[in-house]
């Protein structure tokens, strides 16, 4: 039996409250403009990143 080739993950799994999942899927039926859970979180997460890219370096406080 041969190894298998290490492939590099493209995805990771992570947790969130089950009552902030279930508050996001109801928007998202709502009418949201996301097909799916994932990609609403994926925007979410990415429009975050961005937020705290741009703030100043200089700010100790973390805008909410």
């Amino acid at each position: 039996m041969g190894r298998k080739k290490s492939r590099t993950r493209q995805w990771v799994t992570t947790k969130i409250p089950r009552a902030l999942a279930d508050r996001a899927k109801r928007l998202i039926k709502e009418e949201s403009g996301y097909p799916s859970l994932l990609s609403f979180v994926s925007d979410a997460v990415r429009r975050r990143l961005e937020q705290l890219e741009t703030w100043p370096k200089q700010t100790k406080e973390v805008p909410a």
